[in-house]
């Protein structure tokens, strides 16, 4: 058996695995991971070092007792609740507070991301210009014919196409912006 002295150093690292064991999805590990709580000796040094060790745990064994797949986790995963329930009712609380806190923060956060998302959607959205551009850019490749690695994509219709394309690369933006196809080309570096 593990000494005190040696169980307080292991705390924080041996309490994350289990927090992790105790959440997995496979029942033999959760179960097992749940299965220290069993034992008297164990429980009497987690008593001692719960003000540690309750945070860590926490959010997992809260999921799991309220929607965990496997009868035998959620019935365990409710005791070891109850357990630190007598033990210490204020933490258990403080702990439950802490956790609904980080689940509101993720959901507004999560809105934000998808609120600023649909900004930058409307925004290209109101730029007709880049859309008539990105429908004559994709008519132009349509209309591109499907080359041989030999041919090289030389022919009447694929320097037609090359035209319309420069053409409406050349277009200044409407948004100030220049974009890497407006780019002036060395057309001295094209003759070497």
């Amino acid at each position: 058996m593990v000494q005190a002295k040696e169980f307080e150093m292991l705390v924080e690292r041996l309490f994350k695995r289990i927090h992790l064991c105790i959440g997995s999805p496979h029942f033999q590990v959760a179960e097992r991971a749940l299965f220290l709580w069993n034992n008297e000796y164990i429980v009497s040094l987690i008593m001692q070092k719960r003000e540690a060790i309750l945070p860590l745990v926490f959010a997992s064994l809260y999921e799991n007792s309220q929607s965990h797949w496997n009868g035998t986790v959620h019935g365990l995963t409710c005791n070891v609740v109850k357990l630190f329930m007598e033990m210490d009712g204020k933490l258990f609380d403080d702990c439950e507070f802490d956790y609904r806190k980080k689940l509101n923060e993720k959901e507004e956060a999560a809105q934000q991301l998808q609120n600023e998302w649909k900004g930058i959607e409307d925004l290209a959205n109101k730029n007709a210009t880049a859309q008539q551009k990105q429908m004559l850019l994709e008519f132009t490749y349509q209309q591109l014919p499907q080359q041989t690695p030999n041919d090289g994509g030389s022919g009447p219709k694929f320097e037609e196409n090359a035209r319309a394309f420069g053409e409406v690369t050349k277009e200044s933006s409407s948004d100030g912006m220049r974009r890497k196809s407006m780019m002036p080309t060395n057309k001295g570096a094209q003759g070497n």
